[in-house]
Parts: C-alpha cells; structure tokens; sequence
C-alpha cells in the first residue's frame, strides 16, 4: 500500500472511458478530495472512488442540476429562494438514493460528512443585479441541506469574477455565514490561467504590463474570508482573453510534463494557504469531445 501524502492535489473526475490507468493514479495519488460529474445517482461509481481513495472526500456534481446552461442558470436565479430549495432537495433526494443502493448491495460508501456538494455552476456574478439572486440562492439551497448534514461547496465563482479589481467580496459574506451552520462545508472559487502558465507576464495593447498572478490563478489570495476555500476546478484554458487556439486545453498546446510543472507551481502556491483544502485540476477523463484537451491523464506521471 501507499502511504497517505499530505497534499493539496485533487481529482475532477468525468467517469466515461473507465481506464485502469485512471484508478490506478487515484490509487497512488490518494487525494484529499475527488470531484464526480456524475449522470442520475450513481452508487456504483461513488464507492469506486471511495474504496480507491478512502481518505478522499467525495465531491457530488450534477450538471442537470447546477448549470444546464446560462439560460437556465438565470431561470433560476430569477426565483433563487425556491429553486436552491428545489435543487437541495433534488440533491439529497439523489445521495439518499445512492445511500440506499449501496447498503442494499453491500458496497462501501462515504458517510455524509465525507460528501461534498455544490451550489449553482458559475453564476454570472459580473452582473451586479445577480449578486443579490445569488446570495439568496445560495442560502435557501444551504438551509434545504443543514439538516440532512451534507457539506455544501458555495459560489462556485469562475475565474476573473468578480469582476472589480481589486475583487469585490463583501456582497457574498451572508452565504459566508451560512456556510459556518454546517460543518464540512467551504467557498468554492474556479481558477484557469493562460497556456503559457499562472504566473504569466505579457504586454498588452496599451503596453502595460499585465500580471496573471493575482488576477487570475490567485484570486483567492485577495477573498477576505476565513473559510476553507475549494478550487474546484483549474488549469491552462487557452480561450481567456477571447484567444482562440486551435487547442482549448492544454493538450496540443504543450507537452505533458509542462503542463505538469504548471500544476506543480501552482500547487506549491495554493499549500501555502491553510484556507485551501484542494485543487482540482479539470479534467481526469473526459464525457464530451469538447473537453478533450483538457483531459489531465497525459500528464499524470
């Protein structure tokens, strides 16, 4: 067996392909938290993962649920009290299932405390009249959780948002403090950089010199909040800054053991935040082309 390494390396893991190579990394990797796109109430897939990586929470994600899309997301939010009641409800209603399955089938599970689950993906916070939606949202859906004892990770604040410089925080500190009702949970923040790495320096059109660090892979060194932080998800996205490369993630755009380094650099940053309980590199495995590059198992050694 492999000793437990403490460290702040994660998984996102989009189950489609089932490669041996996959298990076998979450096997050697141990990490403190792996994050499941999951399709329906997937029990088989969960206890997988678990008795892989038993030390790892478990981190719940349902694309149907939390995104569907900005169209949906906004539907939402234009009832955010109701629909982060409905969407809590969904949520437990689909871990009491995978509950439920795996205890009828004797598969080892991770106890509620272990879970983690997310509120709305990436809400268009730049939008100063949604941060209000969001933050009402974001409550109702922590509140339909607090008395089922299932962690909730809050936000899910993409890169480059807010959108001030510096960032803006203060509007989100009552879901801050809703987050504190239920142990295990934490703020959850998204964090790409550009192809050439998260501490990128480059001149842009005006030729001032624009630092990456900090206002893009660092954010959350300017988030004010006591409160463990989850990255969600990171990497190289070659679209920021409206960049087209014929290549949006990393791979075809580097070789693997750069993009290696990128996480290594990165990560040594991140460790250094007691705040920080892990980064999830997007993606492990991937269930749409459109992802492809992203896919981080070139990488992995």
């Amino acid at each position: 067996s492999i000793a437990f390494m403490s460290h702040k390396l994660g998984v996102y893991f989009a189950p489609q392909h089932d490669w041996s190579s996959t298990w076998d990394y979450l096997r050697r990797l141990q990490p403190p938290v792996v994050r499941i796109l999951l399709r329906g109430a997937d029990a088989n897939i969960v206890s997988r993962v678990h008795v892989a990586a038993p030390s790892a929470r478990i981190s719940l994600r349902w694309w149907d649920i939390d995104d569907g899309g900005e169209g949906n997301k906004l539907a939402k939010l234009n009832n955010p009290e109701a629909s982060g009641a409905a969407d809590a409800r969904e949520v437990y209603a689909r871990v009491e299932r995978m509950e439920q399955y795996a205890a009828a089938n004797g598969l080892p599970f991770p106890s509620r405390a272990r879970l983690i689950v997310n509120t709305i993906n990436e809400p268009p916070i730049w939008n100063p009249g949604i941060r209000a939606k969001t933050v009402a949202n974001n409550r109702s859906f922590i509140a339909g959780l607090i008395p089922h004892g299932i962690p909730v990770a809050a936000g899910c604040i993409n890169t480059g948002h807010p959108s001030e410089w510096p960032p803006v925080w203060d509007w989100f500190a009552p879901v801050v403090d809703m987050l504190r009702m239920l142990p295990g949970s934490c703020l959850e923040l998204h964090s790409y950089w550009q192809l050439e790495g998260p501490n990128y320096e480059w001149t842009d059109a005006q030729g001032n010199t624009r630092r990456d660090w900090g206002a893009l892979a660092g954010r959350y060194l300017h988030c004010p909040f006591d409160v463990p932080i989850l990255v969600g998800e990171c990497g190289a996205d070659g679209r920021l800054y409206e960049r087209k490369p014929a290549h949006t993630g990393w791979f075809g755009n580097m070789p693997a053991a750069a993009y290696a380094e990128q996480l290594r650099w990165y990560h040594a940053q991140v460790a250094q935040d007691k705040r920080i309980i892990a980064v999830l590199p997007f993606m492990t495995d991937y269930q749409s082309d459109e992802w492809a590059t992203f896919d981080t198992t070139p990488a992995h050694d």
